[in-house]
């Protein structure tokens, strides 16, 4: 498939799992300085919640974690690092080449200066707001597979707020998700990219939009080299690629091209 000229992507992100380094925060300020010369130079340390569910899930402990943000001038782009993780997201992707390279740069600042000692999981995602337009409406646009239950048909009822699921395993080891979300009040970025700091205009969907978010991961045990994560990376996508390919319509094709 050539490259869209009118892609409904709105969002990327790439997170890398590593073993935890608990002294992370003494590494900041050399962090920082590397990342601010290489595009990231607005600087935010900020705490959050997460939830701990392996000892109950239903009633799972809330923590406290640590995270240092490190985003570009015009905060299309920004590094999230914690103590065992660093993400990637923009709103600005270009190509996975060009995304890679940035990350690239990333991965080797971490590398230097906190050396942690090995990946546990890798995860590219991708996630495309699909409008309808004056000549297809959004269940056009996409299989009939994503586009949950046609209440639209009853007589009476209008389309609800929905979401759906899908997952497989994938040959490499992988976990490839696929969710669709059809929700009104103008809400179309999934609940957990809710809060990003990322500066963005979030397209006008008149309540008539489908979001459709690919997930690819993979937990492993690889040392804590670029080179051997942006391979898996490129691994990741290339399955993403195939599953948008087969989650839109030709006629979707055709309008974006």
């Amino acid at each position: 498939m050539s490259k869209l000229s009118k892609p409904p992507l709105f969002m990327v992100l790439c997170q890398v799992n590593f073993a935890t380094v608990l002294k992370m925060a003494n590494f900041i300020q050399d962090i920082q300085e590397s990342l601010r010369k290489k595009g990231f130079p607005i600087y935010e340390e900020e705490i959050i919640q997460e939830f701990i569910i392996a000892k109950s899930p239903i009633h799972p402990e809330v923590a406290e974690k640590q995270r240092w943000v490190f985003s570009d001038i015009k905060r299309k782009q920004c590094v999230i690092l914690s103590t065992d993780s660093v993400v990637l997201e923009t709103i600005c992707y270009e190509e996975l080449e060009t995304f890679i390279k940035t990350f690239e740069g990333v991965l080797e600042t971490i590398q230097v200066t906190a050396s942690p000692e090995f990946t546990v999981r890798i995860g590219l995602r991708y996630i495309d707001i699909i409008k309808s337009d004056q000549s297809a409406s959004p269940n056009e646009l996409v299989q009939e597979g994503l586009r949950g239950f046609a209440f639209d048909r009853v007589s009476g009822l209008s389309k609800p707020e929905s979401t759906s699921l899908t997952k497989t395993v994938t040959p490499i080891g992988g976990i490839l998700v696929v969710r669709t979300m059809f929700i009104s009040d103008n809400i179309v970025l999934p609940p957990d990219l809710a809060a990003s700091k990322l500066k963005f205009d979030l397209p006008e969907t008149n309540n008539n939009s489908i979001t459709l978010d690919i997930d690819h991961f993979a937990e492993l045990n690889i040392d804590f080299k670029s080179d051997e994560v942006l391979q898996t990376i490129r691994n990741l996508h290339t399955y993403t690629s195939e599953a948008f390919k087969v989650a839109v319509t030709p006629k979707a094709l055709e309008q974006w091209k």
